[in-house]
């Protein structure tokens, strides 16, 4: 009976800890784009606690690339709402048509898109990083 009452609470345990994936953090993909002005980008998707995000893409130069906090910006700010399984959408706050399907695993987010025929594709994987300094290591 106790060996019994032992294995359900390991069970227990164990599913509650898959159950409350934590969703919090920053998420980054970076690449080389064949622009005119710029030569490298960078995307940032941070989510918080109370389930909003805030995506920043920002555009400079990779020789530049420790102060890519100054390069150009473009933010966008939102909620983000669970679909199903291990996947959510990402609503900004100002136009609620504006939507982006995403899988979040444990150590990154995928985003998905729709090519010309409106289907849908993987379009980037953004990595989970665990300081703020990521970009030191690519110096």
């Amino acid at each position: 009976m106790k060996k019994n009452i032992g294995l359900l609470l390991s069970f227990m345990i164990f599913s509650i800890s898959i159950i409350g994936q934590n969703l919090n953090g920053k998420y980054i993909f970076q690449s080389e784009i064949n622009g005119i002005t710029y030569d490298y980008g960078i995307i940032e998707l941070e989510i918080k606690k109370d389930s909003t995000y805030t995506f920043n893409a920002y555009f400079g130069h990779k020789s530049d690339l420790s102060s890519y906090l100054n390069w150009k910006k473009k933010s966008r700010n939102g909620v983000i709402k669970k679909k199903h399984g291990k996947k959510y959408w990402l609503i900004e706050l100002l136009d609620e048509e504006e939507k982006m399907e995403i899988k979040i695993t444990r150590n990154k987010i995928i985003i998905y898109g729709h090519n010309s025929n409106f289907k849908k594709v993987k379009g980037m994987e953004l990595k989970k990083t665990v300081t703020d300094n990521w970009y030191n290591s690519l110096l």
